[in-house]
């Protein structure tokens, strides 16, 4: 694992762990679970080479060369369908000799798919390598239906094959141009007809390179837009984005009929499923349900509708003005504040956060994930709400997501009851006070050591034992 690695986030160290090793390793030395690799090795000819490399599992027919770049197929699916789905791939790829790959193991799927995973490629759990037209077209066709009882993510870098929700494909690169930056990282490029090597970019939308032509281009109809984008029939009109994640977007809209301001949050189907099998469709309809239950407390923004648009999923809030904490602390200088007023401050924000978690529990929901960016403050600090409410749940109607969370606020068993909540509570406080919490993971006990170093400071009274009892 290298430190200077762009795309290495700390928050990345528990999975890291997951290699059998006394360093902290990528994926590359990882050693898969034997669930998906079963299930190919059942239909495979013996003379079919198999070999992992990090996330992937390769197969390959015998004596195959494959071409540098090319159309190639992305499948798709759900975690309880990714057996069967590979099996039946496997029975069409051995049928038309077709090198494919798939993810290593349903650990590596989940962790693929989960809401921070990649936006653009996102739902991708197998690849085909068809070695010309005719072949892609062959087993394309094959695939749609022989896999017509399935459903997954949409692949948003792709296009989808006829009416097929689980087949998708697009033009990239098969074995490419491979170009080493001065990290280390191994970038692979396409060629053009006119010998240029250029970026093989994996974009949010079907964007294939201006030299090839879509293969299936006058069996689909154009769906390309202009100008505002309308949900609801036009009655929200998009005005910017928030945030982008594998689940769907956050965006500011206009509501037409109003002409007020609003928050929509967008949900995917079949995309981040959690431990209880939800996918993020049913954490924002619960979301949803919950927000309405907290409507008039003060604690949580106001939902103002819910409806499906396309195959999406949309939650419409109230707009809060103010930032969330994550701003707030930017701007913060202990040092140069006058420490009665930071500490009095810090104690306004504790004891609002306190009572939200109070009247939260009063109706018997438990938060869950706590991070500063999921609290709203006002613009005069006076007041802040809760947002973000997905890993949420309400005692005795929904299962508790033991799973889900922010690292670094969460206990590590996972959030069970209304103390564990608390917990959650204590290390927000915390983070307030050093934002270091993502680290806590590799040393819990060093929470003190920062305590004290705040206590000598002078920018917490010695009653902060109080706050690493939560903690």
């Amino acid at each position: 694992m290298l430190l200077t690695d762009p795309n290495f986030s700390r928050n990345l160290y528990p999975f890291y762990s997951r290699v059998l090793s006394a360093w902290y390793e990528s994926f590359s030395h990882l050693v898969p679970l034997p669930d998906f690799l079963c299930a190919v090795r059942g239909v495979l000819p013996i003379s079919w080479s198999i070999r992992s490399t990090g996330i992937w599992v390769h197969i390959s027919p015998p004596d195959q060369t494959l071409p540098e770049q090319g159309w190639k197929i992305h499948v798709s699916a759900r975690p309880e369908d990714c057996e069967q789905i590979l099996e039946k791939c496997t029975q069409i790829c051995v049928h038309h000799g077709g090198a494919f790959k798939f993810l290593a193991d349903p650990f590596v799927f989940d962790t693929v798919m989960t809401k921070s995973g990649a936006r653009e490629s996102g739902g991708k759990f197998i690849t085909i390598y068809p070695l010309d037209i005719e072949h892609f077209r062959d087993i394309a066709e094959d695939l749609s239906k022989s896999l017509t009882e399935f459903k997954g993510p949409y692949i948003l870098s792709d296009k989808r094959y006829k009416a097929s929700e689980v087949v998708y494909y697009r033009y990239g690169a098969f074995i490419g141009y491979p170009q080493v930056s001065i990290f280390g990282n191994v970038t692979t490029l396409l060629r053009s007809p006119d010998g240029t090597l250029v970026e093989d970019g994996r974009s949010t939308f079907f964007n294939p390179p201006s030299w090839v032509s879509d293969p299936f281009e006058s069996d689909e109809i154009d769906d390309s837009f202009q100008g505002s984008i309308y949900l609801k029939e036009g009655k929200y009109r998009i005005e910017s984005s928030i945030q982008f994640s594998l689940t769907g977007g956050v965006y500011m809209a206009v509501d037409m009929d109003t002409g007020r301001t609003v928050i929509v949050k967008e949900a995917r189907p079949h995309t981040s499923v959690d431990n209880n099998g939800i996918d993020a469709i049913g954490r924002l309809k619960k979301e949803y349900r919950l927000l309405k239950k907290l409507s008039g407390t003060g604690i949580t923004p106001k939902p103002l509708d819910l409806f499906e648009d396309w195959e999406h999923l949309f939650l419409i809030e109230e707009y809060l003005p103010g930032e969330n904490l994550f701003t707030t602390l930017g701007r913060w200088d202990p040092e140069a504040a006058d420490r009665l007023i930071y500490i009095e401050g810090l104690h306004k924000i504790f004891s609002n956060l306190a009572n939200a978690v109070r009247i939260a529990h009063e109706h018997n929901i438990i938060i869950n994930d706590f991070s500063p960016g999921n609290v709203i403050i006002s613009q005069w600090q006076e007041s802040l709400q809760l947002i973000d409410l997905e890993g949420a749940w309400e005692i005795g109607v929904d299962a508790p997501y033991t799973s889900f969370g922010t690292e670094g606020f969460r206990p590590q068993k996972g959030v069970h009851s209304q103390s564990d909540d608390i917990f959650g509570l204590g290390r927000l406080m915390f983070s307030l006070v050093s934002p270091v919490n993502p680290l806590l993971s590799l040393k819990p006990t060093a929470k003190q050591i920062f305590l004290d170093a705040e206590e000598k400071s002078g920018r917490l009274p010695s009653s902060s034992s109080m706050l690493s009892f939560w903690i």
